[in-house]
């Protein structure tokens, strides 16, 4: 599933989750650093952070931790179990992806933050899974076992030209 249309907004919700005033900051540089990175692949997608409620993907802080059994709730999970991020889309057949939404868990180190937002971001723009192979530690923002990718470059940035296409 991909969406339709190529230009998204992305919002990061208040949280109740009493974390101090550090991980929110981190959460917000992280946010920006994700959307440059993925802005600046070439692709012919662009994400733009706006204020409010209302926009294509939903972020947000956690209390919920990894192995946790996520229920579904409308506009904020599908079902599954939590890593230390977290990402559901909702599409129709007819459209494609309608909207998204991530978690960061508020237990994630704050070594890993700046990968982890990277990689719900990047698989909410419709690359899902994550790949369970060595060969993509170190290399690509969708390997399962490793969170040291923190740019997309090379086949990550091949992939998301290939889904959306750049205008000619």
């Amino acid at each position: 599933m991909l969406w339709q249309k190529t230009d998204l907004t992305l919002t990061v919700l208040p949280s109740d989750v009493k974390t101090g005033r550090f991980m929110p900051m981190l959460l917000s540089v992280s946010v920006d650093y994700a959307l440059m990175q993925i802005n600046r692949a070439g692709s012919g997608l662009t994400i733009t952070r706006v204020e409010g409620p209302e926009a294509d993907i939903r972020l947000t802080l956690t209390d919920a931790v990894e192995g946790d059994v996520m229920d579904e709730v409308p506009g904020l999970t599908a079902p599954g179990v939590m890593g230390v991020g977290y990402a559901s889309v909702w599409w129709t057949e007819e459209t494609g992806i309608t909207e998204a939404s991530i978690l960061i868990s508020a237990a994630i180190k704050p070594t890993e933050i700046v990968s982890v937002v990277l990689e719900e971001i990047f698989q909410a723009t419709g690359p899902l899974f994550d790949i369970d192979s060595p060969a993509y530690e170190g290399v690509s923002i969708l390997s399962q076992n490793s969170n040291a990718t923190v740019t997309i470059a090379d086949q990550d940035a091949r992939l998301l030209r290939h889904l959306y296409p750049p205008e000619p």
